[in-house]
């Protein structure tokens, strides 16, 4: 059982209810959110300190993933048919490397850049019943994509830490550790629907957990020992990403997919003043 509930100052966002709302990143150049909706085929942008408005851009169904560049107003989309450059202002997509996956029946889901600016690229089943899933390293300078796990069910979570790369499969409730010096992987049970993560400086854990209205926070210095949650008013939290401004500010993505009833949050980005200090994402080099 968690050893505390953490009550921190939450606020709805009266964003677009999102079908499957995914992949916040923080943008450093303009101090703006973005993210998903993997199942309509958008993205949203949403300025803290500007607007309650949010834009809105038509992207490709199944776009699971947007990630920040070095370049203002550029970003990397990654779907099944491969890495895209996305100039925000002219909306142009451009093909940055084309992948060449047999199976139909698949689609990507959590993708993440990697410490030394690499792409992690997950695929899964389009029905996330079959265990097809599968973890890439897209390397960058080599422009090769190599496979470094698979038997999972829904591949989630992708966040470095302690000489680890840590990762999930939603499907079975399991976080992994993979070392990254021998290789080995160690895995951990947990008992929330493990999706998207954010992760604090000290190595705390900020997890999603699909289906059950919170956020589970585990110490990756103790074995994951989780140390408490933070309550969220959506019925399926789907990931988070700190705020580049204080560092502080969590912002919660959450979708209604596959709700029969569907509440007036569900879809909708939450924003949480925590007392916690994120750990700055990644950026992808053009």
């Amino acid at each position: 059982m968690p050893k505390s509930i953490f009550a921190f100052d939450t606020k709805v966002i009266r964003s677009p209810q999102a079908e499957l709302g995914e992949s916040p990143i923080w943008c450093h150049h303009t101090n703006s959110l973005l993210w998903v909706d993997i199942k309509k085929g958008k993205l949203f942008r949403f300025y803290p300190d500007l607007s309650d408005v949010i834009e809105i851009q038509d992207i490709p169904i199944l776009t699971s993933s947007i990630l920040p560049t070095n370049i203002k107003n550029f970003f990397i989309l990654i779907n099944i048919n491969g890495v895209y450059v996305l100039n925000y202002k002219t909306k142009e997509l451009s093909i940055y490397f084309e992948f060449e996956f047999d199976n139909e029946g698949i689609r990507t889901n959590e993708c993440q850049i990697s410490p030394d600016g690499n792409i992690f690229i997950s695929v899964m089943d389009k029905n996330a019943n079959n265990p097809i899933g599968r973890i890439y390293e897209f390397n960058v300078k080599r422009k090769e994509l190599n496979c470094i796990h698979s038997n999972l069910l829904i591949p989630n979570t992708m966040q470095w830490f302690g000489g680890g790369f840590w990762f999930a499969d939603s499907g079975r409730k399991v976080f992994y550790r993979k070392d990254l010096n021998t290789n080995e992987i160690k895995e951990y049970p947990v008992n929330y629907i493990a999706d998207g993560s954010a992760l604090t400086k000290e190595g705390i854990l900020i997890n999603a957990c699909w289906g059950d209205k919170c956020l589970a926070l585990y110490d990756l210095n103790n074995s994951m020992q989780l140390i408490g949650k933070i309550i969220v008013d959506s019925s399926q939290p789907t990931s988070c990403i700190f705020s580049g401004i204080d560092q502080s500010t969590l912002y919660v993505t959450s979708a209604y997919d596959g709700l029969k009833k569907i509440t007036t949050n569900d879809g909708r980005v939450t924003s949480i003043k925590t007392s916690f200090i994120g750990q700055p994402s990644n950026t992808f080099v053009l």
